[in-house]
């Protein structure tokens, strides 16, 4: 069955962009030099394809595409996250601004004309169901956004290890609570959910003390997706008091923390972390 898109595009004698359909399958170039986070979204791309329509799209770097491609390659021209998805020549471009624009580009196509919930894997909202993935047009222009920085804080989120299996525990020895660190793999689901509702900042976990491999891990999920990872209101420079003292409780010395009273000392574990 054609979808409403292809069907007006056969009235009207225009020619559609197909992605998927019983004659054809798009190929999903990314450009060569894209970083991990440009890439992922690409892989989310194809897998919500094939949730959709059953169809497995090629998947592969280049430095162009054919007719009936989709080229993902982010143009830098100095703005701060914009970016276009269009047609050109039977090509589906998308292309941002720099590469945060591109991802965000691929994300907005995904949720606007696949017609994907940004929250589905936490609103368990299912994924729609067609054969045919067509359009008349496709055109998506977006300027930079108005706040360059755009996040979540993830507030109690040892409230997730209780859902979960934890991925490591943590044995801060001045602190009663916050023993296991977050399953990894429901930090990749935030973290997914974040890029998806073109979001660009996180402050993942409160006391994240990256000298813990489980804990490091945390930040390194969400830097993967292209995110930048900021700090609990309490962490100045990254470091909780807790993580302070017992930094310096592990080398003998049971130290206040202040940067006043111990200034080399807190300078010391900002290095380390």
């Amino acid at each position: 069955m054609l979808s409403f898109g292809l069907l007006l595009a056969v009235l009207h004698g225009a020619q559609a962009f197909t992605l998927v359909s019983e004659s054809a399958k798009a190929r999903i170039v990314v450009g060569a030099d894209e970083p991990e986070p440009v890439f992922l979204a690409a892989v989310d791309l194809t897998n919500d394809v094939k949730r959709i329509s059953g169809a497995d799209l090629e998947l592969k770097r280049g430095t162009s595409a054919a007719k009936g491609d989709v080229f993902i390659a982010t143009t830098r021209d100095g703005r701060w996250e914009a970016y276009s998805v269009k047609e050109v020549d039977g090509t589906l471009r998308i292309a941002g601004s720099d590469a945060r624009g591109t991802m965000f580009g691929v994300y907005d196509f995904i949720e606007r004309y696949l017609k994907v919930d940004p929250m589905w894997f936490w609103s368990d909202v299912p994924y729609p169901s067609s054969k045919t993935l067509a359009w008349e047009k496709v055109e998506i222009e977006r300027a930079s956004p108005t706040f360059r920085f755009r996040g979540w804080f993830l507030n109690d989120e040892d409230l997730l290890t209780k859902w979960r299996n934890a991925s490591g525990v943590r044995d801060y020895s001045t602190y009663p609570y916050y023993h296991d660190v977050v399953n990894h793999g429901a930090m990749a689901r935030v973290a997914e959910a974040l890029v998806r509702s073109r979001m660009n900042m996180i402050i993942p976990a409160s006391f994240l003390n990256i000298t813990r491999p489980a804990e490091a891990g945390i930040a390194e999920i969400c830097a993967r997706r292209g995110l930048y990872v900021s700090m609990h209101h309490i962490e100045p420079m990254g470091v909780s008091g807790y993580a302070f003292r017992d930094y310096w409780k592990k080398r003998g010395r049971d130290l206040e923390f202040s940067y006043f009273k111990h200034k080399a000392e807190m300078e010391e574990v900002w290095r380390e972390n």
